[in-house]
């Protein structure tokens, strides 16, 4: 019984590297990950990585905001009857657009309309409807976001909200925050950012 259960653990630990980006599918498809590298594969999947050895979050942050621009503008090409390889990345500050507060519903983190404010601890939170008022003031982790530079806990009433193309809600504990994360960017990452204007 317990050989079954240490081999669902090594399989779902082995899904999981391929979904985390440990190994990829091709590693899979080719049959480099057999039963005895599943092993190293699991237990790194697992095991925390240390700060250095992480990609920073602010760089996986902007690579997920690059992408949400880059599929905007492919759908943008393609309605336009171009191609939509021939889109470009265009500069980082065109990825993210400043939104009031009062657009942004504070539960599901995304541009939305028609939004009611409640108050809770001094800051004003707007959310739609019923269930997103329960929510907010049920569960505290509903108001406060990640700051994106700084990694820093932030109270969304008091945030600099930044949209990217898909309307997703990036929190920023200033305006400065939101200049410190365009400035990380440079032509020579990895990814290709195009210094901010």
């Amino acid at each position: 019984m317990k050989r079954f259960f240490v081999g669902k653990f090594f399989l779902a630990a082995a899904c999981a590297a391929v979904a985390f980006g440990v190994v990829s599918t091709r590693d899979v498809e080719a049959g480099a990950i057999n039963l005895e590298n599943i092993k190293a594969v699991a237990i790194s999947a697992i095991t925390p990585v240390k700060a250095a050895e992480a990609e920073d979050v602010s760089t996986l942050k902007m690579k997920s905001i690059k992408e949400a621009y880059m599929a905007s503008a492919r759908l943008e090409a393609i309605k336009a009857g171009e191609a939509p390889s021939a889109v470009d990345s265009g500069s980082v500050d065109a990825w993210l657009t400043k939104v009031e507060t009062g657009k942004v519903n504070m539960v599901t983190n995304r541009v939305d309309s028609d939004l009611a404010s409640t108050t809770l601890s001094g800051g004003t939170y707007f959310v739609n409807g019923d269930m997103g008022t329960f929510s907010i003031e049920e569960n505290p982790s509903n108001r406060f976001a990640i700051d994106p530079t700084t990694s820093a806990k932030v109270d969304k009433a008091n945030a600099t909200a930044m949209a990217d193309a898909s309307g997703r809600i990036h929190y920023f504990a200033s305006d400065s925050t939101v200049k410190d994360f365009f400035a990380k960017a440079a032509a020579n990452t990895a990814y290709g950012f195009s210094p901010a204007k």
